[in-house]
Protein backbone atom coordinates (compact mmCIF):
# COMPACT_ATOMS: atom_id res chain seq x y z
CA UNK A 1 0.00 0.00 0.00
CA UNK A 2 1.42 3.34 -1.05
CA UNK A 3 1.19 6.32 1.25
CA UNK A 4 0.69 9.80 -0.02
CA UNK A 5 3.64 12.10 0.71
CA UNK A 6 2.89 14.77 3.32
CA UNK A 7 2.78 18.38 2.20
CA UNK A 8 3.38 19.47 5.76
CA UNK A 9 6.83 20.29 7.04
CA UNK A 10 7.72 19.05 10.50
CA UNK A 11 6.83 22.44 12.01
CA UNK A 12 3.36 22.72 10.45
CA UNK A 13 2.28 19.18 11.25
CA UNK A 14 0.35 18.61 14.51
CA UNK A 15 2.98 17.59 16.99
CA UNK A 16 5.70 19.54 15.14
CA UNK A 17 7.79 22.21 16.83
CA UNK A 18 6.21 25.25 15.13
CA UNK A 19 2.72 23.84 15.73
CA UNK A 20 3.41 23.38 19.46
CA UNK A 21 4.82 26.91 19.89
CA UNK A 22 1.89 28.44 17.94
CA UNK A 23 -0.58 26.46 20.02
CA UNK A 24 1.13 27.60 23.24
CA UNK A 25 1.00 31.26 22.14
CA UNK A 26 -2.71 31.00 21.29
CA UNK A 27 -3.45 29.26 24.61
CA UNK A 28 -1.59 31.97 26.57
CA UNK A 29 -3.47 34.72 24.70
CA UNK A 30 -6.78 33.03 25.50
CA UNK A 31 -5.80 32.71 29.16
CA UNK A 32 -4.99 36.45 29.33
CA UNK A 33 -8.31 37.35 27.71
CA UNK A 34 -10.21 35.07 30.10
CA UNK A 35 -8.39 36.60 33.09
CA UNK A 36 -9.33 40.12 31.95
CA UNK A 37 -12.96 39.09 31.40
CA UNK A 38 -13.05 37.47 34.84
CA UNK A 39 -11.69 40.64 36.46
CA UNK A 40 -14.29 42.74 34.66
CA UNK A 41 -17.05 40.35 35.75
CA UNK A 42 -15.90 40.34 39.37
CA UNK A 43 -15.70 44.13 39.37
CA UNK A 44 -19.21 44.42 37.92
CA UNK A 45 -20.75 42.08 40.50
CA UNK A 46 -18.77 43.55 43.39
CA UNK A 47 -19.93 47.08 42.63
CA UNK A 48 -23.56 46.13 41.97
CA UNK A 49 -24.23 45.52 45.68
CA UNK A 50 -23.00 48.94 46.72
CA UNK A 51 -25.48 51.75 46.98
CA UNK A 52 -22.80 54.35 47.46
CA UNK A 53 -19.07 54.44 47.85
CA UNK A 54 -16.41 57.07 47.43
CA UNK A 55 -12.70 57.19 46.83
CA UNK A 56 -11.62 55.71 50.17
CA UNK A 57 -8.85 56.32 52.68
CA UNK A 58 -5.25 55.78 51.63
CA UNK A 59 -3.53 53.88 54.43
CA UNK A 60 -0.26 52.96 52.65
CA UNK A 61 1.31 54.79 49.73
CA UNK A 62 5.01 54.29 49.14
CA UNK A 63 7.35 53.22 46.32
CA UNK A 64 6.21 49.58 46.39
CA UNK A 65 2.65 49.53 47.74
CA UNK A 66 -0.60 51.46 47.71
CA UNK A 67 -3.48 50.33 49.93
CA UNK A 68 -6.82 52.13 49.99
CA UNK A 69 -9.57 51.32 52.47
CA UNK A 70 -13.15 52.07 51.39
CA UNK A 71 -15.24 54.82 52.87
CA UNK A 72 -18.40 53.86 54.73
CA UNK A 73 -21.12 52.49 52.46
CA UNK A 74 -24.66 51.15 52.38
CA UNK A 75 -25.82 47.67 51.32
CA UNK A 76 -29.51 47.06 50.63
CA UNK A 77 -31.13 43.69 51.30
CA UNK A 78 -34.57 42.11 50.96
CA UNK A 79 -33.76 39.78 53.85
CA UNK A 80 -32.91 40.42 57.49
CA UNK A 81 -29.18 40.03 56.77
CA UNK A 82 -26.74 40.87 53.99
CA UNK A 83 -23.55 39.00 53.17
CA UNK A 84 -20.93 41.27 51.60
CA UNK A 85 -18.90 39.42 48.96
CA UNK A 86 -16.21 42.07 48.65
CA UNK A 87 -14.91 44.74 51.02
CA UNK A 88 -13.40 46.83 48.16
CA UNK A 89 -9.96 47.18 49.71
CA UNK A 90 -7.60 48.25 46.93
CA UNK A 91 -4.12 46.72 47.16
CA UNK A 92 -1.60 47.64 44.46
CA UNK A 93 1.90 46.18 44.40
CA UNK A 94 4.12 48.58 42.43
CA UNK A 95 7.42 46.66 42.71
CA UNK A 96 7.53 43.33 40.87
CA UNK A 97 9.82 41.67 43.44
CA UNK A 98 8.06 43.01 46.54
CA UNK A 99 6.47 40.55 48.95
CA UNK A 100 2.69 40.16 48.85
CA UNK A 101 0.66 42.02 51.43
CA UNK A 102 -1.90 40.13 53.50
CA UNK A 103 -5.19 41.86 54.36
CA UNK A 104 -7.24 40.38 57.20
CA UNK A 105 -10.61 41.88 58.14
CA UNK A 106 -12.89 41.40 61.12
CA UNK A 107 -15.60 40.31 60.71
CA UNK A 108 -14.35 38.03 57.93
CA UNK A 109 -15.59 38.52 54.41
CA UNK A 110 -18.73 36.42 53.87
CA UNK A 111 -20.00 36.91 57.43
CA UNK A 112 -23.76 37.64 57.38
CA UNK A 113 -24.46 41.13 58.74
CA UNK A 114 -27.90 41.88 60.20
CA UNK A 115 -29.70 45.15 59.51
CA UNK A 116 -27.83 48.02 61.17
CA UNK A 117 -24.35 49.54 61.23
CA UNK A 118 -21.27 47.31 61.31
CA UNK A 119 -17.68 48.45 61.77
CA UNK A 120 -15.23 46.44 59.69
CA UNK A 121 -11.61 46.58 60.86
CA UNK A 122 -8.85 45.48 58.48
CA UNK A 123 -5.17 44.90 59.22
CA UNK A 124 -2.48 44.91 56.52
CA UNK A 125 0.52 42.66 57.15
CA UNK A 126 3.85 42.32 55.40
CA UNK A 127 5.87 39.23 56.34
CA UNK A 128 3.77 38.87 59.49
CA UNK A 129 4.27 42.48 60.69
CA UNK A 130 1.34 44.90 60.84
CA UNK A 131 2.11 47.74 58.43
CA UNK A 132 -1.30 49.41 58.31
CA UNK A 133 -4.90 49.19 59.44
CA UNK A 134 -8.23 50.84 58.79
CA UNK A 135 -11.90 50.70 59.68
CA UNK A 136 -15.07 51.48 57.78
CA UNK A 137 -18.77 51.07 58.41
CA UNK A 138 -21.16 48.99 56.36
CA UNK A 139 -24.75 50.04 56.91
CA UNK A 140 -27.18 47.23 56.08
CA UNK A 141 -30.63 48.58 55.16
CA UNK A 142 -33.81 46.64 54.47
CA UNK A 143 -35.05 47.42 50.95
CA UNK A 144 -38.77 48.13 51.33
CA UNK A 145 -39.39 49.79 47.97
CA UNK A 146 -41.39 47.51 45.64
CA UNK A 147 -39.90 46.86 42.20
CA UNK A 148 -41.02 49.15 39.41
CA UNK A 149 -42.15 47.74 36.10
Amino acid sequence: MKTKPSKCTDGARPGGTAFRSSFTAVRQSCQRILALLLLALISTFANSALAQTTTGKVIIDNDCYRVVCPDDYVVYTCETVATPRLYNIEVIKKCPNALDLEVVCDPKLGTPLPIGNHTITCVVRLAGRIVGQCSFVIRVVRDTEPPKI
